[in-house]
């Protein structure tokens, strides 16, 4: 799809591409040794022997760093906050630790060249030397693509167009971008006068009911369920 009149020639379209361009450090960077994560994750260069610096706290700068470690390098992995706050998963990062990764907290990041980067830990300005580094920071959404075909990336609903998920909302959890996805769903069949369509807005929970008389958990529970009947034409 090349422009926006291409688009509109479906009854509806769904763009939800999710946050797919990798954030860039707010610092000065001039080195030729920087990997993307994600092009770390896909194309691995070589690091057998090598030190490899990661920027971040998050689960894909514990996925690098981890990689790392299994391709034989050195990993250090390097996050401003402090470790309780680090946002990768607890077992992720107990997991890093029990393969090698070193981690270093409190470590903000102020000026990277070539193969050195320049950190502020608590005052104090720290030199540390690398062979690749790998800024994983987080990803936003792509809206470059969204400008050239003339869509809006700051409205949600505009005519046929639907943004959907993280393209529109930003970086969330799995849980907000289902949510999302059931909005934009009914929105969509809504729009194509199909809403009696959308069951899935429905409230199919029933209250537990007292003094069932059933013996164990799973009759209890079965006890819950109800057909809603509804009937959809198709």
């Amino acid at each position: 799809i090349d422009s926006i009149e291409e688009l509109k020639s479906y009854d509806a379209v769904v763009l939800s591409t999710g946050c797919s361009k990798d954030r860039e450090l707010d610092i000065e960077v001039k080195s030729s040794k920087l990997v993307k994560p994600l092009d770390f994750l896909k194309l691995t260069p070589e690091v057998n022997g090598k030190r490899v610096l990661i920027i971040g706290g998050g689960d894909t700068a514990s996925d690098v760093a981890r990689l790392c470690v299994r391709k034989g390098g050195s990993a250090l992995l390097f996050y401003r906050g402090s470790f309780e706050n680090m946002k990768a998963q607890r077992r992720e990062i107990d997991s890093a630790l029990k393969e090698g990764v070193k981690v270093y907290t409190r470590y903000v990041p102020k000026k990277i060249l070539e193969r050195k980067a320049i950190f502020d830990r608590e005052g104090k300005e720290v030199e540390v030397e690398f062979d690749f580094i790998v800024p994983a920071v987080g990803f936003e959404r792509d809206e470059s693509f969204l400008k050239n075909m003339g869509v809006n990336p700051g409205k949600r609903f505009q005519g046929k167009i639907f943004l959907c998920g993280d393209l529109f909302i930003g970086a969330s959890t799995v849980v907000e971008a289902c949510g999302d996805a059931k909005l934009t769903a009914y929105e969509v069949l809504k729009s194509l006068k199909l809403k009696d369509r959308a069951w899935f807005m429905l409230d199919f929970y029933i209250p537990k009911k007292e003094n069932i008389k059933a013996t164990g958990e799973i009759e209890v529970e079965a006890a819950l369920c109800q057909h809603c009947g509804m009937k959809v034409r198709s």
